[in-house]
């Protein structure tokens, strides 16, 4: 029976943080970051690849990537526990020639806090807003998470989403919390951020969802969104629930990130040396 009482754990000390924690997830911006995390991204899956949706779902339903050098470095490192348990491998292309990766349909993570900017369709050039004067009209946005495989906390990591998938990424975390919000009163939970809780975004059911996006040059996405259970009750919401402890790391963490955050948050020229696992730069 999971802990109904959600806030027991918590101190007097520990409302200066959750505080903290909650003013982050209102997206207050977006510099390397001083700790090591692992980069997924959403990658969207392709009608052509349905035989391999055995091997590898997410190259036909779509859903997240990683690269399986960077992790195995962090793996190395020791800074990660394990491998990512039921991701499956897989070989992409991109503007830098072949790579191996890792693929799941979902992640499950508690989202920390976000920074975003606009694109010009080079990718080279951005602003902190949408401009269609000034040609940036692509939503870049990258969420800080504490990362977890197999119902356990397994490192941090930064999940990342363009043009029309930054949108459904971030719906699909609205939609969590509107699920989890009729709980939070059996739970003692609301004062707590959304950050408490790991959510589950990806993509779900036994038959891909293929969207055409865009105007004058069309594509098709897989879109994100939360993966829900059909009845959420409050047990299932206190089973998701982080534990302090892991909150209290999940603010040190945040603090160390101010200036990564802050990074957008003015209009430049994209960093050629940012750290980033995306292979090339979708259409849409």
């Amino acid at each position: 029976m999971p802990n109904m009482n959600l806030m027991q754990d918590f101190t007097d000390i520990d409302a200066v943080a959750l505080d903290q924690l909650r003013t982050a997830e209102q997206g207050e911006g977006g510099v390397k970051l001083p700790f090591p995390v692992l980069n997924i991204f959403v990658m969207n899956g392709d009608p052509k690849q349905k035989a391999a949706a055995t091997a590898c779902p997410m190259l036909y339903f779509g859903g997240w990537a990683a690269d399986s050098t960077k992790l195995g470095e962090l793996i190395l490192a020791g800074h990660v526990p394990s491998d990512l348990d039921k991701w499956s491998a897989f070989e992409g292309a991109g503007d830098k020639g072949s790579w191996q990766g890792r693929a799941s349909r979902t992640v499950t993570a508690a989202f920390i806090a976000s920074r975003a900017r606009w694109l010009a369709q080079d990718g080279k050039a951005y602003g902190a807003h949408y401009d269609a004067a000034k040609g940036f009209r692509r939503q870049h946005v990258q969420w800080l998470g504490l990362l977890y495989i197999s119902s356990k906390p397994w490192g941090y990591a930064v999940l990342t989403a363009k043009g029309f998938q930054a949108k459904n990424v971030a719906d699909g975390i609205k939609d969590w919390s509107a699920a989890i919000a009729p709980h939070r009163a059996a739970l003692n939970a609301q004062a707590l951020p959304l950050s408490a809780f790991a959510i589950t975004i990806g993509t779900a059911g036994p038959e891909p969802v293929f969207k055409a996006v865009g105007q004058a040059a069309q594509s098709k996405i897989t879109p994100i969104g939360a993966v829900l259970p059909a009845a959420l009750s409050a047990e299932a919401v206190a089973q998701r629930f982080i534990t302090a402890p892991n909150m209290r790391l999940n603010n040190e963490k945040l603090a160390a990130a101010r200036e990564w955050l802050a990074a957008w948050s003015g209009q430049g020229k994209a960093d050629p040396t940012e750290p980033t696992d995306e292979p090339t730069d979708e259409p849409f």
